[in-house]
């Protein structure tokens, strides 16, 4: 391997599991089909930044008559 690839092989060496993620959703997200399946995209990254890319990316533009299935997992607090 050399060139790109290479360093593309070797900085993904380096990322976090969120970092990780985040480049798989976007990889999903820029693909050109008309169905996403994903599942759980916004598990490695903090409330805020899910509530982010839940408004403004799964329900934005790059989304417009697509189809998104997807599995998002959230404990909802007990109410007293």
């Amino acid at each position: 391997m050399h060139g790109v690839r290479y360093f593309l092989a070797m900085l993904t060496l380096l990322q976090s599991g969120g970092q990780k993620a985040r480049v798989a959703l976007a990889r999903a997200i820029y693909q050109k089909t008309r169905h996403v399946l994903l599942d759980d995209p916004l598990s490695a990254v903090d409330s805020h930044t899910a509530r982010w890319l839940f408004e403004r990316l799964l329900c934005g533009p790059l989304m417009k008559n697509r189809t998104v299935v997807s599995e998002i997992l959230y404990a909802r607090p007990k109410l007293r």
